[in-house]
């Protein structure tokens, strides 16, 4: 059986959008309404990149979390975390790799096909993990952002 693709859902901290994402004694949970001070709000990731990353100096402008359905996990990352960007610009992009998914040196990130129907390969040239892929909006060919931070700077929590 054919499983439906589950999009990964964003939660900002100055969004005050429901659903709400809350983080207490280790463990995440969703919910309607804001259960503390500290929830974050939902925010549609394609409208999202230029409020979460600074391309310009490479860091998460804001705090925000990234419930990710395929590992049944939540990432969390700070603001003021160093991130290395890659930029993936075709006619057509296929990702490889997901939010949260580890990349090394040389891991395949995406193939994509230009313009001229000329296949390539978007290796990642740093060590790292996948912590935000966003689209730059209004860009033809299309461009995506590829967020990539030290794993010992993300945080990750079960649902609970």
């Amino acid at each position: 059986m054919e499983e439906t693709y589950k999009f990964p859902a964003l939660f900002t901290r100055n969004s005050r959008n429901s659903p709400y994402c809350t983080i207490t004694n280790g463990r995440y949970r969703i919910t309607d309404t804001p259960l503390e001070n500290s929830s974050y709000g939902y925010t549609i990731i394609e409208e999202a990149l230029d409020n979460i990353i600074d391309r310009t100096r490479s860091l998460v402008k804001q705090d925000y979390c990234i419930e990710i359905p395929w590992r049944k996990k939540l990432l969390k990352i700070k603001a003021g975390t160093p991130v290395k960007i890659v930029e993936v610009k075709a006619s057509q992009i296929i990702f490889t790799k997901r939010e949260g998914d580890e990349v090394s040196v040389n891991d395949v990130i995406a193939h994509t096909i230009t313009g001229k129907s000329e296949s390539r390969t978007v290796k990642s040239i740093f060590n790292g993990v996948i912590v935000f892929i966003g689209v730059h909006s209004f860009s033809n060919p299309e461009t995506y952002v590829v967020a990539v931070a030290d794993s010992g700077s993300i945080e990750w929590y079960e649902r609970g």
